[in-house]
Parts: structure tokens; C-alpha cells; sequence
């Protein structure tokens, strides 16, 4: 198959508000900190095979081994967040994330088994495929290319959780990987 398949590290959920989400996480759970992107909408994608744009709010932070990611959409165009949870109805668990050493083994070795790519696109200098595997364990997959870039970034999530005491439960993304910052910029 291909180096990575397998091996879920992230959880990831679609919501209507990122903010009650963050909260429900870090009160139920104990999951945290949370690190906080607003308004992503620079990033160029295609969607079903054509080029298009998403508008989304997102929230990375860790329970345990389990890295989560809450994603709440604010896209005027398709996107494969709303294609299983359109606004306003709730939200729920929307894929699982790997890692993939050869990318393009990975998504390739996906079509080849009959899942379409949903959406793909960079993050940074990072490429990622979400591959619809609805029709078969009923929720999309996520592959990354295993960079160094993107590694940094979840492993900088991981890391503030350990031993995390419930101080500044919610953090600018850019923390991450330019330092701390005012925590009143994450909201």
C-alpha cells in the first residue's frame, strides 16, 4: 500500500460554533489547549476536480494521543465539510487524518480503490487530499504530506498539552510557531 496508511492521529469535526465547541472539548473531555485560526480563506483548493475557495474557522488542540481539529465552515461555495454537514445542522465527526510519506502513493492507492478526492489543496507548503471514503467507514480521510512544516505544527499541539493545567485554554495559531502572543488575539 503505501508508508503511513493506517496510522490516525487526528480526529476532525465539523461545527456550527467553534467557540461552544472549543468549550464543550475542553469541559467534557479535558481536551487543550486549543489553537485557533480565524478566518482561513486564502487557501487555494479544488474541490470535486475544480478549482474553487473555503471560508473556514478552525481549532486544532489534543485529548490525549488523539490530536483533534474542530472546523466550522463558513463557505458561500461547496466544500466537503458541508458536504456532510450543511450550516446550521449541527455538526458532527467529519474524517480522520494520516500522515503520508509519499503522498501521492497514498491518494493514488485511494482512487485506485474507488474514492474520489473531495477536496485538495496547500496548507503552507504542505499539499493535502481529503479522499471520500463516506461509501465505505462513513466519514472522509485526510492525508497530509509528512512534512517537517507540518509536523512542527502538530506536534507544537501536542506538546502544549502535556502537562497543560487549564491556563490560556484557548491560543492564537501563530503561537505555534512564532511564540507566545496576547491570548485576547485568539478570539
Amino acid at each position: 500500500m503505501f508508508d503511513g496508511a493506517g496510522r490516525v492521529f487526528q480526529n476532525c469535526y465539523v461545527v456550527d460554533d467553534l467557540d461552544k465547541a472549543i468549550e464543550h472539548w475542553i469541559k467534557t473531555i479535558g481536551a487543550g489547549p486549543f489553537f485557533v485560526n480565524r478566518k482561513l480563506d486564502n487557501l487555494e483548493i479544488e474541490y470535486r476536480g475544480k478549482p474553487s475557495g473555503i471560508d473556514i474557522d478552525f481549532a486544532l488542540g489534543q485529548a490525549g494521543p488523539i490530536h483533534i481539529e474542530l472546523i466550522q465552515d463558513n463557505s458561500k461555495n461547496p466544500t466537503v465539510y458541508n458536504d456532510m454537514y450543511p450550516k446550521g445542522s449541527g455538526g458532527g465527526f467529519h474524517h480522520v487524518g494520516m500522515l503520508a510519506k509519499d503522498f501521492e502513493a497514498a491518494v493514488s492507492a485511494y482512487e485506485d480503490a474507488g474514492c474520489e478526492r473531495g477536496m485538495i489543496g496547500m496548507f503552507g507548503s504542505t499539499p493535502f487530499a481529503y479522499m471520500d471514503t463516506r461509501s465505505s467507514v462513513g466519514f472522509f480521510t485526510e492525508f497530509h504530506h509528512d512534512t517537517a512544516e507540518i509536523r512542527a505544527l502538530f506536534d507544537g499541539v501536542e506538546a502544549a498539552s502535556k502537562d497543560w493545567n487549564g491556563e490560556r485554554p484557548v491560543r492564537p495559531m501563530s503561537e505555534l510557531l512564532e511564540g507566545p502572543r496576547d491570548p485576547a488575539n485568539a478570539r
